[in-house]
């Protein structure tokens, strides 16, 4: 008679963690579900899963993370305790490994296969040269420069939003540009969500985030206003699907720019130009100097006021978090880290390229 093996129940935790990452792994690495079937199903899925926490005027998101930070240190205290209570050891870790396994899993279900999905602009092999950085820099600084004057402005000439029309006036922006054949096209129609958590996230020279478990885009309070348009266009961009950061300033961009609003194109190009001028400095630091002696008034007066933004909140925290998303974002299929985000500049002039 064959012997029946009998499983400890306190390992269970552990083996569904495991059984979660492999299926995960291997899920990632068949081309079929993540270029066709992933994207077809959150196409569908997102769109209703943004209504569920998305007509609350708090961030459910921010209480979640708050609960499990408060799980992990009533975990850590009971570990400590149950170090020589060995039963009790393992029942806590079976515990722990559970919601391992669920939270990545669902992490990975509800948004994150969207790192491994087909780039929505295959990159051209040939070298963007510095001449070509610099005439793509050139229209949008003239495009800038002339929206500049038509935007609203407070006392101290700076650029003023109103986000409550963001997405009026963001609706049909992307019909412009359904010819890229982009995965996603739908924009959620969802309000902007301050974090609870701004303060920190302003001395970790954070922005914005976007919560993959209760798709919330939270905005940083108190970030430049000239950075809010294209920042809530980012993290909503990630809202619709694209994990890339790269791609989400680059849909960013798009959506904004290409809005009927002359402060949401302000913004884009503004934005993008900074992005630009970054990209041409170690190359040619007096061409960038020379572009920012020529902003307008209403550009010197915004680019003073992102100056004065990141001095008050400078800190260690900073780079602490620039270490940890770099390693996350390397984690998650962004080879680059947080150079992902520079990567939006080859994504534009592949655009341009094409639609010149």
């Amino acid at each position: 008679m064959r012997k029946k093996i009998n499983i400890n129940k306190n390992l269970y935790g552990l083996i569904f963690c495991a059984t979660a990452y492999l299926l995960v792994k291997l899920l990632i690495n068949i081309s079929f579900f993540t270029a066709t079937v992933y994207p077809s199903f959150y196409r569908n899925f997102y769109p209703i899963y943004t209504k569920v926490f998305g007509w609350l005027s708090f961030s459910v998101g921010d209480f979640m993370y708050l609960f499990l930070g408060l799980f992990l240190v009533q975990f850590i205290y009971k570990f400590i305790k149950s170090i020589f209570k060995r039963p009790v050891l393992w029942s806590e870790l079976n515990k722990l490994f559970w919601c391992i396994g669920i939270f990545y899993f669902a992490f990975h279900f509800l948004w994150a296969f969207n790192y491994y999905k087909k780039p929505i602009i295959e990159l051209e092999s040939n070298e963007i040269s510095i001449e070509e950085l610099k005439a793509t820099a050139d229209d949008i600084f003239n495009q800038t420069k002339k929206l500049s004057g038509f935007v609203p402005r407070n006392q101290a000439n700076e650029f003023i939003f109103d986000e409550r029309g963001f997405n009026y006036f963001i609706k049909d922006s992307l019909k412009t540009i359904e010819g890229m054949n982009l995965p996603y096209l739908k924009f959620p129609k969802v309000r902007k969500k301050n974090s609870i958590y701004s303060l920190i996230m302003n001395y970790a020279g954070v922005a914005g985030y976007y919560n993959p478990f209760t798709a919330e885009a939270q905005i940083v309070n108190k970030i430049p206003e000239i950075s809010q348009p294209f920042t809530i266009a980012h993290e909503q961009s990630h809202q619709m699907g694209y994990g890339f950061e790269s791609e989400a300033n680059f849909i960013g961009y798009l959506t904004c720019e290409q809005s009927d609003n002359v402060s949401l194109k302000y913004s884009a190009n503004y934005k993008a130009l900074k992005y630009l001028l970054r990209a041409i400095y170690p190359s040619d630091s007096i061409y960038v100097k020379d572009k920012l002696e020529h902003y307008t008034s209403g550009m010197r007066a915004d680019r003073e006021a992102e100056k004065r933004y990141y001095e008050k909140y400078e800190s260690q925290a900073d780079k602490v978090f620039s270490f940890m998303n770099d390693q996350y974002l390397k984690s998650n299929n962004q080879s680059e880290g947080i150079g992902s985000y520079g990567v939006f500049v080859d994504l534009l002039i592949n655009y341009k390229r094409r639609n010149n």
